[in-house]
């Protein structure tokens, strides 16, 4: 039943909306881009965005995205979020088969739904971006740990490299190590696999820098490895200036925040834990120690890095699912159990409905949302942490059909980049004037294009008559700005304003003014 349970909800929830609306900024321009170059490119070794390497991650999750494009023949939103959801999928399985090595199946199959259902999990697996092939890799190593398999554990660590680099292969390495220490098993753990597994894993990772440094130079070796990877956790040091630069204590706001709406829950059974442990069972008690040696020393050390996103913290976020999926069959049940099922009822309710709070119009989509989420709510019981999690499910899946598109307005930049296709000639250049990586993105993925890049006003003043610049801005700043306040002869030709401010224009150079 506990199994059923999660494989339905992870089904329903993770490909729910993921083609109902365009990329959205910041991100998923800029990935979706270098996953179309890689496919249309051929070349599978470097990421590239506007043709050149892009050296922040290794190339894991853009094979994934090139190879469901090679497959599909073609590119949309929708298949450029497909690995996301899959990784997803994957995460879940090797939680709940973690979850099963120390606690109950249904105590695992909660700590699915758990997981499924938090802020920071769920966004990101509707979202394209990396860190979902990261997580899937470092929840992977750690189930094939828990399970003593050390042949897969080497293997997810060697795709966690490929997947985003040293801390792919850091993280879960450090909770296997604690957990080892902690509980006093690194005599009965040792034997050759320490030997041949480390090669596999310096085996991966060195064939890829031999590529990355083969087809684009030791410059871009140099950049993955001192200015990204070294950077991003020493920014002084390497003089890495790529942003996300965040005090030590960030993480200790940004935590509870993703794992809403589970966070009480979560502390309450950390205290639980931490009493119980003296009177539990050894598989439940090594269970504990095992959550807290993979989620602990790993905040530590990301609370060290120079650089800090909440995306970041999804490895921490499996280990954190077990401990609450654990209370929730072990804690007695009490007035606190009803309430917070309560307001999981009650947060699943206005997620079904919350397309019409965005905007009016949808109120027939609101209707049937809430139809469905009130049949769904007859039919599971809800009085039970099984229903009432499945039932947040349910309000998930209706908001991400109908609420997402409802946003979809005020993020959409395809219109502008449509008007690019229709209005600028195959054989003519289109130049791209001090563009973000988000509008590279953009333009890759929508276009197809190569463009030239033009970083300054100076190289866009020696450009011909009638070249085509697609132009950004924030209104009325920004690079849109800068080009109507300086003498360059130039004419927009087509301009897309989101409701936010955000601005993109197709410009031609010369005539008045």
């Amino acid at each position: 039943m506990h199994r059923i349970a999660l494989l339905v909800a992870a089904v329903l929830v993770s490909f729910a909306g993921i083609a109902n609306h365009e990329l959205w900024t910041p991100d998923e321009p800029r990935v979706a881009g270098i996953g179309r170059e890689m496919w249309e490119s051929g070349n599978w070794a470097v990421p590239r965005l506007s043709g050149e390497p892009f050296l922040e991650k290794p190339p894991l999750a853009w094979w994934a995205q090139a190879a469901v494009y090679e497959a599909a023949g073609r590119t949309s939103a929708g298949l450029a979020r497909l690995p996301s959801a899959g990784f997803g999928l994957l995460t879940l399985a090797a939680t709940f088969a973690l979850g099963r090595r120390f606690f109950s199946q249904e105590a695992a199959a909660l700590a699915g739904l758990v997981l499924l259902t938090t802020y920071g999990f769920f966004s990101a697996s509707h979202w394209v971006i990396v860190d979902m092939a990261l997580l899937a890799c470092t929840t992977a190593a750690l189930a094939c740990f828990a399970h003593g398999r050390w042949l897969g554990v080497y293997v997810a660590l060697a795709l966690g490299f490929l997947a985003k680099g040293p801390i792919g292969v850091g993280l879960p390495a450090l909770g296997i190590g604690v957990h080892l220490l902690w509980t006093r098993q690194v005599r009965a753990n040792l034997g050759l696999h320490l030997v041949w597994g480390p090669l596999l894993v310096a085996g991966a990772a060195a064939l890829w820098l031999w590529r990355l440094h083969a087809d684009a130079g030791a410059d871009a070796l140099h950049g993955f490895l001192v200015a990204n990877q070294l950077g991003r956790f020493l920014p002084e040091a390497a003089g890495y200036s790529g942003g996300h630069e965040r005090p030590f204590w960030y993480y200790l706001r940004q935590l509870p925040a993703d794992l809403l709406p589970w966070t009480p829950i979560t502390l309450l059974a950390a205290v639980s834990a931490r009493r119980a442990l003296p009177g539990l069972d050894a598989r439940a008690a090594e269970g504990l120690r095992f959550v807290a040696a993979t989620t602990l020393p790993a905040l530590l050390v990301l609370s060290l890095a120079g650089t800090k996103r909440g995306l970041y913290l999804l490895p921490l976020l499996p280990s954190l699912s077990l401990l609450a999926g654990w209370w929730m069959t072990h804690a007695p049940e009490d007035r606190f159990g009803r309430i917070w099922r309560g307001v999981l009822i009650g947060v699943g309710g206005l997620l079904s409905v919350a397309c019409v709070a965005l905007d009016p119009s949808f109120w027939l989509a609101a209707a049937a949302g809430a139809a469905a989420y009130l049949a769904a709510a007859l039919v599971l019981p809800v009085r039970t942490w099984l229903g009432a999690t499945s039932l947040l499910c349910v309000g998930l899946a209706l908001a991400l059909t109908s609420a997402v598109p409802a946003l979809e307005p005020a993020k959409n930049l395809r219109p502008l980049l449509e008007q690019v296709n229709e209005r600028v000639p195959a054989d003519e250049p289109l130049h791209l004037f001090d563009p973000t990586e988000t509008t590279r993105g953009f333009t890759a993925f929508y276009t197809g294009r190569m463009p030239v890049l033009i970083p300054d006003l100076g190289e866009l003043a020696v450009l011909p008559d009638g070249a085509w610049v697609l132009v950004e801005g924030k209104r009325k700043r920004g690079d849109l700005a800068r080009l109507a306040e300086s003498p360059l002869p130039h004419r927009i030709v087509a301009r897309h304003e989101t409701p936010s401010g955000r601005v993109l224009a197709l410009v031609k150079l010369g005539g008045s003014p």
